[in-house]
């Protein structure tokens, strides 16, 4: 079994070739086509069995809506964020820019001279020396046909996943991902793009030319209200700062992998080639929209990641977001508006669910074409046209069941459902020897918090017995021996083991009954060591209860801790702080920024928190800036408010404080 030689076809001298007019005769009814499109398809050995329904703007439509670029220049930035930055999203996507330009510009040239539903397959059959004519279509033709419904399924799942961000932040107490839920949500997109491709598959052209105009007028509507409305970094922030938060050791390869997002955005110029037997003058139009597709969804693609790297107010914060899209979370700081942030959102669903009905044509059409040309077992039935609705219903059918097939992998993969609750929310992990709890920084992937443990002692010793971070906190005591650690680590241990035997008590229907934590059980921060597994204490962070050092009297502080400690968990009304401190080896990475983002997340989320102050020491710069990138804003300076240690270097500081609430 393999793809037939359409080379076949072609007129050659002392042949007896009929002309075009003949040729015309000889297939099937044109069914709305010119007198070229006869030519192509008689020259290719097809007959026309599809409606010509689609213009040169419905073509320009359909593709530039199944690339969405501008749209997935954002929902795509977790990766460009983590691996270049904000300098390096905008670099690689002008790489990749440009050298998509050449792909498809080659592919039009093809396009004009054989526009067909096979595609590429057909192209390598017809390029290919004849040795290896069958056997190099035969496998591109596999492989156009499975990534084509992998892409079904990558945009379902994208619009099931920021369907599933929008009830986070609409209703973030009442609503509970279940594993099902992504599931059931990427069948059902997938489901209303098949009945699309059906029942109205003859109005798809008109359709794909108001989605057209939805997603040009659309991409206004994003992007004023991010200019006017966000607070803007500076251009040196936005082209003058690549960073390899991956880890990957040097900027450029950092780079590299985040080529994976303008990849992804740029991406399917070529899909109205598979409906290119649905295109009245093919071989003129099909071209003309590839390229005018590149040019529109290139530069609108650009204009906006632009726009979007001037907004992205914190590259930790927002990675840490609990929706798992960092473009929602610069859409709530830049509008305050959870509603504003839900229209905004929700357009760029609305496009990415019309996204999903071309790919679902255009696989079907992949498919169709692919077995007619017998590269599929069972030919005949994949290439069927259905007469009434006059498209591949099988395929589309086929298409449909794969689909849901590969949804599956959610319910039946613990890989797979922690991937999509990375997407919806901050949450506890702990699959882990011994069941033990951590959190994840999403722009460190080698720094985890966990709880505290014994073995730390030495190293919290080590880093607290130094001057220049002993010096910026209150509480510890210098020198900080040994027996200290010990004795605060066995504290900690029992603190965190009664708040997670009381938090984690399951109900008859195996959910947890207390729906918030008391406290936070994990503090210390670690870093993974590349070659052995090692998880080295680096520093802390916990989130505690407010001890409102900023009220002067004593009876009148003593009084608010008091009813501060008593109220229950999940109590909007109690006042949090969070403290930290990190090694100075590890100073200067944003990982303690990183570490407060998430914190906050969780907290949202576990905690009910919803206010949180904070005393910096006047001239701790350093801190000062962590809790700023975070949202917290100044409220006051209490002069004179701590004396410090003899041993410390003694003397009077005044105290910063700082407060965060939740919007």
């Amino acid at each position: 079994m393999g793809v037939k030689s359409e080379t076949k076809y072609e007129a050659s001298p002392g042949v007896n070739c009929h002309s075009s007019e003949e040729a015309g005769e000889n297939v099937a009814s044109m069914n709305g086509g010119t007198l070229q499109d006869k030519r192509d398809m008689y020259r290719v050995g097809n007959n026309q069995e599809l409606n010509r329904n689609f213009r040169f703007v419905s073509v320009l439509g359909f593709a530039a809506v199944l690339m969405c670029t501008w749209e997935v220049v954002m929902i795509a930035s977790t990766t460009g964020l983590i691996n270049g930055g904000l300098s390096g999203m905008i670099y690689t996507y002008i790489g990749g820019l440009f050298g998509f330009s050449f792909v498809i510009l080659a592919m039009a040239e093809m396009a004009s001279m054989a526009p067909t539903s096979g595609g590429q397959y057909h192209w390598v059959s017809e390029f290919a020396p004849a040795s290896s004519q069958k056997f190099l279509s035969y496998v591109t033709g596999w492989v156009c046909v499975l990534g084509w419904h992998t892409g079904i399924a990558g945009c379902s799942y994208t619009v099931a996943n920021m369907l599933i961000g929008l009830i986070a932040i609409n209703y973030p107490h009442s609503y509970t991902p279940e594993r099902w839920h992504g599931t059931l949500l990427i069948i059902a997109i997938a489901f209303i793009a098949i009945i699309f491709n059906t029942f109205f598959a003859q109005k798809l052209p008109f359709i794909e030319g108001v989605i057209l105009l939805v997603h040009v007028f659309g991409f206004f509507a994003v992007l004023i209200p991010l200019w006017v409305l966000a607070p803007l970094n500076s251009a040196e922030d936005v082209f003058l700062n690549v960073v390899d938060r991956g880890g990957w050791g040097n900027n450029g390869l950092a780079c590299l992998v985040g080529l994976g997002a303008p990849i992804y955005a740029l991406i399917g110029p070529d899909s109205a080639v598979h409906m290119s037997e649905e295109i009245k003058d093919a071989s003129r139009v099909l071209p003309l929209s590839m390229l005018w597709t590149l040019i529109l969804n290139g530069s609108t693609g650009l204009i906006m990641l632009i726009t979007y790297a001037f907004c992205v107010y914190n590259v930790d914060t927002v990675l840490a977001d609990q929706t798992g899209f960092p473009f929602i979370s610069v859409f709530l700081h830049a509008t305050r508006s959870v509603r504003a942030t839900t229209a905004m959102t929700s357009l760029m669903l609305v496009l990415q669910a019309c996204s999903a009905i071309s790919n679902v044509a255009t696989t079907s059409r992949q498919l169709y074409a692919f077995a007619r040309d017998g590269g599929i077992p069972f030919p005949s039935f994949f290439a069927k046209i259905d007469k009434r609705f006059v498209v591949p219903l099988n395929s589309l059918y086929v298409s449909f069941f794969i689909v849901c097939l590969l949804s599956l992998i959610n319910i039946g993969s613990t890989v797979a459902f922690q991937a999509i609750l990375s997407l919806e929310k901050m949450a506890l992990r702990y699959d882990r020897p011994g069941g033990e709890p951590y959190l994840t920084l999403s722009s460190h992937p080698d720094i985890i918090i966990t709880p505290e443990r014994l073995e730390d002692a030495s190293a919290k010793a080590r880093i607290l017995n130094d001057i220049t971070v002993a010096k910026w906190l209150s509480s510890p005591p210098y020198p900080y021996t040994l027996e200290h650690a010990k004795e605060y680590i066995q504290m900690c241990i029992d603190e965190n083991s009664q708040v997670m035997k009381e938090d984690m008590l399951l109900g008859e229907d195996g959910k947890r009954k207390n729906k918030f934590f008391k406290a936070c059980p994990v503090n210390s921060i670690r870093e993974i060591q590349p070659d052995t597994g090692e998880e080295l204490l680096i520093g802390c962070i916990t989130v505690s209860k407010h001890t409102f050092l900023e009220i002067e009297d004593e009876a009148e502080r003593e009084e608010a801790n008091k009813a501060n400690e008593a109220k229950e968990a999940g109590d909007k009304s109690i006042a949090w702080t969070i403290g930290n401190f990190l090694s100075p080896s590890h100073q200067g990475r944003g990982i303690t920024t990183a570490a407060a983002a998430v914190m906050l997340e969780w907290g949202k989320e576990y905690l009910n928190m919803q206010d949180v102050r904070i005393g910096v020491f006047e001239g701790n710069i350093a801190s000062r800036r962590v809790y700023e990138k975070n949202g917290f804003v100044y409220e006051t300076t209490i002069k004179d408010a701590v004396t410090i240690a003899e041993s410390k270097g003694g003397g009077i500081v005044s105290l910063e404080t700082f407060r965060w609430e939740r919007s």
